[in-house]
């Protein structure tokens, strides 16, 4: 076989990680924001507006809060976002 005739190996795929780690925090924080909102909706199905003040009371707009502030911060600054991800995703398991 002719060496310029044999297959050649497909270049790797190189994923920038600032890309990748922007994607994740976005993903992330979506992901908490529709946690809170689900868990909330569950809240009020079993417990009603009264249960949904006491368990849900400032929890749901500050995960709400950080999700917004962290997809608005993950371009200008990563590390931010992620505090405001890592709050978001608390806030929405403590619903």
């Amino acid at each position: 076989m002719n060496p310029a005739e044999q297959p050649t190996k497909p270049a790797p795929v190189h994923i920038p990680c600032r890309e990748a780690f922007q994607v994740l925090l976005g993903v992330l924080a979506l992901l908490a924001a529709a946690f809170a909102c689900l868990k909330t909706g569950l809240v009020w199905q079993a417990f009603g507006g009264a249960g949904v003040l006491v368990f849900a009371g400032l929890h749901l707009p500050l995960s709400l809060f950080s999700a917004a502030f962290a997809l608005w911060m993950v371009h200008r600054h990563p590390a931010p976002a992620l505090l405001a991800v890592a709050s978001a995703i608390l806030n929405a398991l403590l619903i």
